[in-house]
């Protein structure tokens, strides 16, 4: 199968500019995962984050949970949240048009 794409929509629904903070999406039933940053965004700002999603087989997916982590600069804390909840996709293993 071809590698399947996962896009996601990220927002900032704070008042405040956000931090850089990093994206980890488990597919496989946790046993991998894709790692992404997601850069800072204004307030009310969205903006689109697509992945490619190894794979080499097709048929459903399960995807998630998305976590979203922040982490200060020296590596002496962390702050972790689930921004989305487990979902399911179908990889069809041809690209759609």
């Amino acid at each position: 199968g071809a590698e399947a794409r996962v896009e996601l929509s990220v927002s900032n629904r704070s008042g405040r500019r956000s931090p850089v903070v990093s994206a980890v999406d488990a597919f496989d039933g946790g046993s991998r995962a894709a790692t992404f940053l997601v850069a800072a965004l204004a307030p009310g700002e969205s903006r689109m984050a697509t992945y490619g999603l190894p794979t080499h087989r097709r048929g459903l997916f399960h995807l998630g949970p998305l976590q979203l982590e922040l982490r200060d600069p020296f590596g002496l804390a962390r702050v972790r949240r689930t921004a989305a909840g487990p979902v399911d996709g179908w990889h069809t293993g041809v690209p759609w048009t």
